[in-house]
């Protein structure tokens, strides 16, 4: 839950939406968008409709191919399909690899540089591409966004982009989380979103405060909170906030959980110690019988002496 907390903080003071543009190429239409700007981690999400059939799908970036292929747990989205693709090899690698995991009737190519283009297949009603865009990580820190790399990955400054890559760049973030070394250097930029920024300017600082307390995310549902099928979303104030009360439930069933343990053993050691344990009283009581007999016991033994004594007198 930690780690969870501690990725969606850094990803929503840090995440930007970079929109498509649209295309056309003969008959066939289109989005395109430009990829060059994407990390490990980040996400492409494309939406079409193939035969009257609408596919939402996440495309993972990953630089190392080990972890393929994703399931659709990598994303908490419950209703998209998750296609990881290995983007450290060449262009045309890329456009192969995402060409054979979409339909045919989803044309994808390369028309230069890191963009990549995603095509219907021309014909009238067959198929379309309805939405296109990636969430990516930047991190520049005014480069004319608003969102900022606020949190970092170590002391390094290191871009937390949730890589998937071994080791999933999630695990132990709860424990590594840190601030920019460069915003404590400079804190000029918690406002200076550009570099002709007036520092009267709270553009960023109004919209940092609604990433972390009124824009809604997804969280995923490993963490415990939500489930699979209806995994929680909420602000990052309202995930700490399930959290504290997650942990305090935890906390106070457990304790009443130790506290009905602890009367159960109480208990079985009373019943131990009746079956087992010495009883004063009758031990008491039986000590002195034993010494009243030991006395008995003795006078008797003394006066067969005595009749002993008197018996061998007599011979002499």
């Amino acid at each position: 839950q930690l780690d969870e907390l501690a990725a969606q903080l850094a990803l929503s003071m840090s995440e930007e939406t970079v929109a498509s543009d649209p295309v056309t190429a003969g008959a066939a239409t289109g989005l395109e968008i430009d990829t060059s700007s994407m990390l490990s981690g980040n996400t492409i999400s494309l939406s079409y409709t193939v035969g009257g059939a609408r596919q939402d799908v996440t495309i993972v970036r990953v630089d190392d191919p080990s972890v393929l292929p994703l399931t659709n747990s990598a994303t908490a989205n419950p209703d998209d399909t998750v296609i990881g693709v290995n983007f450290n090899q060449p262009m045309a690698n890329i456009i192969a690899d995402l060409q054979a995991a979409l339909p045919a009737d989803v044309v994808v190519s390369n028309p230069a540089g890191n963009t990549i283009r995603f095509l219907d297949d021309g014909a009238v009603g067959n198929s379309d591409i309805n939405s296109l865009s990636a969430t990516v990580t930047p991190a520049a820190l005014a480069d004319g966004t608003t969102g900022m790399a606020l949190f970092v990955d170590g002391p390094t400054g290191k871009i937390f982009s949730n890589s998937l890559d071994v080791p999933p760049q999630k695990a132990g973030f709860a424990s590594r989380i840190a601030i920019n070394p460069a915003v404590i250097a400079d804190d000029s930029l918690l406002v200076a979103y550009d570099t002709d920024t007036p520092m009267g300017d709270t553009t960023r600082v109004l919209d940092l405060m609604a990433r972390l307390t009124s824009n809604s995310r997804t969280y995923a549902p490993e963490a415990g909170i939500g489930s699979t099928a209806t995994p929680f979303s909420g602000s990052i104030d309202e995930f700490a906030r399930r959290i504290v009360s997650f942990q305090s439930s935890q906390a106070a069933n457990a304790t009443r959980d130790a506290e009905a343990q602890q009367v159960v053993a109480s208990s079985l050691q009373e019943r131990f110690d009746a079956e087992t344990g010495v009883n004063i009283d009758d031990e008491m009581s039986n000590l002195l019988l034993l010494q009243n007999a030991y006395s008995a016991n003795a006078r008797v033994i003394s006066t067969i002496q005595d009749l002993f004594n008197v018996l061998m007198s007599i011979g002499r």
